[in-house]
């Protein structure tokens, strides 16, 4: 939804959803997405992507884990681009297969 009606949205990750909107938007993906009943067309790219930063938010553990967050935080502090892209893709190699696989579509 985010890569077909987002990516035009200016400040897509800036710009907060409407709380409450958000609130049954999940209720409404839990009760209704797998059985087919759920519909996108009347949700807003800053509510999903708010849903989506909400999602990030409340996992049980680190997306980028424990283990290695200090390491990522870490990059930013590589001059060159081209080398801190490589030690990324390198860092996010190590992450388990979960991890790196919710990543992708993050």
């Amino acid at each position: 939804f985010l890569e077909k009606r987002g990516v035009d949205s200016e400040g897509i990750l800036r710009v907060p959803g409407s709380q409450s909107r958000i609130k049954k938007l999940q209720q409404d993906l839990e009760q209704n997405f797998y059985s087919g009943g759920f519909s996108w067309e009347e949700v807003s790219p800053n509510d999903a992507a708010a849903l989506v930063k909400k999602f990030i938010r409340e996992l049980p553990s680190p997306l980028l884990t424990t283990e290695h967050l200090n390491t990522f935080s870490a990059v930013r502090d590589i001059p060159e681009l081209k080398q801190k892209l490589h030690v990324l893709n390198l860092l996010i190699l190590l992450l388990p297969e979960p991890n790196r696989n919710t990543l992708k579509v993050c």
